[in-house]
């Protein structure tokens, strides 16, 4: 059997290679020469033709050569220095993996661009929706100390006028305690009538809320104190926009409300539209005015303690907590029911089965959803985010998928990393490295696409019925752009996981000799594709049917 060691020390010499490294490839190249020279004498060559044969296929095999030197050159190890760890090192692995992955990125722009584009429809769609949650969900009101307010609800609803008052005036926990109700009215005279939304509140609702006009100002304590007295009125920042094209001259002017003349006395600022989160509110007027707004129930709203119509707000003395404050209140209701039982006491509709009425105090982080819609609203939202995540996983299904193919056209530089020593981790972080750039480049696209959906989600919005209008910040703020990040980068390492264990399963002997595929387990690898376009043409078939059922619903429910 001839010695190849010497050989194949000969033809690298000139690469002036570490020693250790030196031995590492001479011992796996010789391997592979032995193995070469005893198939040839298998297939009935005589030892002088199959040492020429083999002789002839590592001179031939100048690619290879090229390979170690460029990828041996590439990056000098850093020195280690005695009495210091590793951490300089891992540094500088870092940067050569972010460098080659950039390359190799680079160097593929055809499938860069296809895998990108398509990720970033799909992330593009989840920072969207994500967008939406947190301007209703996540998003503390813009009032002042947001954290400090709470909600109060009788039996998870409503409270009426006369318990607010008892509230308002014999609490010891809150600086203060407004109440605000939204209402639907009738703006202008009959011969231009359009419907819309507005809060009757109390006269500290500004005050408590710490919400300054941005011109004029908020109600006094007169004007919350006598029915039908001060007929005033704040506009919302838009409305003063729309209706007023921006008169500077407006405060003193009137408006009409269900045929009442209200004076206007200030106007909102422009990023408080109410306290419904994404509904917009246009007027506030005086708990005081609501016998001449409604007649048929203004008076007994502010007057029968049955009638449930408003929700107290409060905002916490300094140094009081939650806890304190719903003990401190289970001691008030009770000293109100024992005074006046037939207050809270109600008779429930269905069944005639009396029973008392309690109050619970929420803070603000939970109130942003009222407790009597906030399932509805949640399942929307869950179906929303299922949605646009069967959008992402179609799109990372075909990502994986892509690498998988671009695994296959680079078989011979991960053969011939493999053959200088590399291990498999180190092959699979670099992998994962040009995953997540490429997770990186299709967030980047993804936010631009997220920009470009909440846009048109906005301006093509349709009118809601009952003067409804949608009023929804979706800037674009650090809470979505560190959800995009982080999402992106990890469905970039999750999906591309699986093709970087594949690639890291490499048969170097046969990859050098190209006589197959890079991997294995070839039918494995098949089996695997085939699998993800058959997940992906089944997802997509079920948005497909979802998408239609839902169109017909909404041409079901229009008028």
């Amino acid at each position: 059997m001839p010695e190849w060691k010497e050989e194949i020390r000969q033809r690298l010499a000139t690469l002036k290679l570490e020693p250790a490294r030196e031995a590492e490839i001479v011992e796996e190249l010789s391997q592979h020469l032995k193995d070469h020279y005893a198939e040839s004498l298998a297939r009935g060559a005589t030892p002088e033709e199959a040492y020429r044969a083999t002789l002839a296929e590592l001179s031939e095999d100048e690619t290879l050569r090229r390979e170690l030197s460029r990828v041996e050159r590439e990056v000098a190890p850093d020195p280690i220095v005695l009495g210091t760890n590793r951490r300089r090192n891992i540094i500088a692995d870092i940067w050569q993996d972010l460098r080659y992955g950039a390359r190799m990125l680079v160097k593929s722009k055809s499938v860069t661009i296809i895998a990108a584009l398509s990720l970033a429809a799909g992330i593009g769609a989840n920072a969207a929706i994500f967008s939406i949650v947190n301007s209703i969900l996540l998003r503390p009101r813009p009032v002042a100390q947001p954290d400090r307010l709470v909600e109060l609800y009788t039996n998870g609803g409503p409270t009426s006028y006369p318990a607010y008052l008892d509230f308002r005036e014999h609490n010891e926990v809150f600086t203060g305690l407004a109440a605000y109700s939204l209402e639907q009215f009738k703006l202008g005279g009959a011969e231009q009538v359009e419907e819309v939304r507005g809060e009757i509140v109390s006269g500290n609702y500004f005050d408590v809320l710490g919400v300054r006009p941005f011109k004029g100002r908020a109600f006094l304590p007169e004007e919350d104190r006598t029915p039908g007295a001060h007929p005033v009125a704040v506009i919302s920042h838009s409305l003063w926009l729309s209706r007023f094209n921006s008169d500077p001259d407006v405060i003193g002017k009137t408006i009409t409300l269900n045929n009442v003349t209200l004076t206007i006395i200030g106007i909102a600022p422009l990023e408080y539209t109410g306290m419904m989160r994404g509904l917009a509110c246009d007027v506030w007027v005086p708990a005081m005015m609501m016998p001449q707004l409604a007649p048929a129930i203004g008076l007994p709203n502010l007057t029968h303690s049955g009638n449930h119509w408003l929700t107290p707000i409060g905002r916490l003395k300094p140094g009081v907590t939650l806890e304190q404050a719903r003990a401190s209140f289970d001691l008030l209701v009770r000293r109100l029911r024992e005074a006046n039982p037939e207050d809270w006491r109600e008779e429930r509709g269905d069944t005639g089965e009396i029973f008392e009425l309690s109050v619970t105090i929420l803070p603000e982080s939970e109130t942003r959803i009222p407790p009597v819609v906030r399932i509805p609203v949640y399942a929307l939202i869950a179906s929303l985010m299922v949605i646009v995540n069967l959008v992402l996983l179609i799109a990372c299904m075909n990502l994986a998928n892509l690498l998988l193919a671009r695994a296959v056209t680079r078989r011979k530089e991960i053969a011939v990393r493999l053959a200088m020593g590399a291990n498999r981790f180190r092959l699979i972080r670099q992998l994962l490295t040009e995953s997540a750039l490429l997770a990186l480049l299709a967030g980047a696209a993804g936010t631009v696409i997220a920009l470009w959906l909440l846009t048109l989600f906005i301006a093509f919005m349709p009118p809601l019925p009952g003067g409804l209008r949608v009023a929804l910040d979706v800037r674009l703020d650090w809470h979505v752009l560190l959800y995009t990040l982080g999402f992106s980068t990890l469905t970039g390492m999750l999906f591309g996981l699986v093709p970087a264990l594949q690639a890291s399963k490499a048969d170097v002997v046969k990859a050098l000799k190209d006589e197959t595929s890079l991997f294995a387990g070839g039918y494995r690898q098949s089996r695997l594709r085939n699998g993800l376009v058959v997940g992906q043409l089944a997802l997509s078939l079920l948005l497909l049917i979802g998408a239609g059922l839902t169109l017909r619903s909404l041409e079901k429910l229009r008028p």
